[in-house]
């Protein structure tokens, strides 16, 4: 089992004349390294996947078609933006149908000054981490591993087991 996957969503539909189709948001947030280096080091497994580098290099690719078949234990995407939010909850809502064994959180500027509207609004988004994410998505992946109460990760926005 995949312990974590971290995803980079650029916005991708971007149409703007006079340059047309163009992608943007395409740097990822350096912290997402941050988180996944940390997890790295206390055991977990990760990918980081930036969305934009694998559509460049195969404009075909598809996340929940590279990730069919594999058991992952929690999907973070990157919401830091608010250009990027349709296509990073979008991303969201195609992994959790893929793989609704996941915890899927969102973290990210925007996605924390929205934590509780998109917690309460899209059901396929299990929490929203709030504030710099480094601490509290290492301490979120290792209670889902462990089993423990979610309620000690702190900045953690969350929808409870019986979906209040």
């Amino acid at each position: 089992m995949l312990d974590c996957l971290l995803v980079h969503t650029p916005k991708a539909d971007n149409h703007y004349l006079p340059f047309g189709d163009f992608f943007n948001i395409t740097y990822m947030p350096m912290g997402l390294l941050a988180i996944a280096e940390q997890l790295r080091r206390r055991g977990s497994s990760v990918d980081l996947v930036h969305l934009g580098v694998e559509w460049v290099s195969d404009p075909a690719f598809n996340i929940v078609s590279d990730t069919a078949g594999q058991k992952i234990r929690a999907i973070g995407l990157s919401l830091y933006w608010h250009y990027q939010s349709y296509d990073a909850i979008e991303v969201a809502r195609g992994l959790k149908a893929a793989h609704p064994e996941a915890y899927v959180f969102l973290g990210g500027l925007t996605a924390g000054y929205f934590a509780r509207e998109i917690v309460e609004n899209f059901p396929f988004i299990d929490a929203v981490v709030v504030g710099h994410a480094e601490g509290s998505a290492v301490r979120l992946v290792e209670r889902l591993k462990s089993g423990d109460d979610l309620g000690k990760v702190p900045g953690l926005v969350y929808r409870l087991p019986d979906g209040t």
